[in-house]
């Protein structure tokens, strides 16, 4: 049997876009006897677990409406961003809705029978800032004595407080980073490597982000010195960065000597 309580809610269309350890706050137009509480999947792993649902919260027929707060879970940040129709990213994941005043709305779980309230879900965009690094190599000076080097012959890598994204030539995919200061860098274990001069990392919005209306990208990438820069993830931005080692003219690697002829000019005891 249904009760008599009733909620309109109106889902957010920009989507969820908060940091691990955030306290967000979303209000819900709703009357009625009850409380009510929501689950979000953050990590968009299926589930509905513990760690993503938020606090229960009586109805406030005063107002019609009830305030209530999440703590983001600290795997928000650990999995892929979640946006429809973004390439790269995994599609919106889900909120859960529950009011009920079973218990007087105490202990509410994602699933199971009530005798009183309603259910309800809709889909949500998890926005969580990502980055994917890119090798490039210029081989204008290579030939096919002295062939050139691949771009998988290089480690690209971002190091930020709490990630680190690392790669053969490429990271893939764009990866989940926290925002803020990460330092990008090139290697390699390859000798031939000393003859390229190592270009500027560039950076810029990845391809396909379907961006929240009224946040432009704004991430900026410093100054490179010997393959290594310091860039700023903004807000929940996507960003791709890409290094170039060009070869340099006239370098040898792997050159033979020519061994001397026997009767060579000079020869000594000739």
């Amino acid at each position: 049997m249904r009760s008599s309580t009733t909620r309109t809610h109106r889902p957010d269309p920009v989507g969820h876009r908060h940091r691990s350890g955030a306290v967000p706050h979303r209000e819900g137009r709703l009357r009625g006897h009850g409380q009510d509480r929501r689950l979000i999947d953050w990590n968009n792993n299926g589930a509905f677990d513990d760690a993503e649902k938020s606090n229960e919260v009586a109805c406030d027929n005063a107002s019609n409406s009830a305030t209530l707060t999440w703590t983001v879970p600290a795997d928000v940040t650990n999995t892929k961003r979640s946006v429809d129709g973004e390439p790269g990213s995994r599609p919106d994941s889900y909120m859960r809705v529950r009011i009920t005043n079973d218990n007087g709305g105490d202990g509410q779980r994602p699933v199971g029978i009530t005798s009183t309230g309603e259910v309800e879900d809709h889909k949500v965009s998890i926005r969580v800032p990502t980055l994917q690094l890119t090798k490039g190599v210029d081989n204008t000076y290579a030939s096919a004595e002295v062939p050139g080097l691949g771009a998988d012959q290089w480690t690209v890598t971002g190091t930020g407080a709490n990630d680190t994204i690392s790669g053969a030539g490429t990271t893939g995919d764009p990866q989940a980073v926290a925002a803020g200061q990460v330092a990008l860098s090139e290697s390699s274990d390859n000798p031939d490597a000393a003859g390229y001069e190592a270009g500027q990392w560039t950076c810029a919005e990845t391809e396909g982000t379907v961006a929240e209306t009224g946040k432009p990208y704004s991430s900026s990438v410093g100054q490179s010195t010997d393959g290594a820069a310091s860039l700023t993830v903004n807000n929940e931005d996507r960003v791709s960065c890409t290094i170039t080692n060009t070869a340099k003219p006239g370098s040898c690697r792997g050159a033979r000597s020519t061994p001397r002829a026997p009767n060579w000019p000079g020869r000594p005891g000739r």
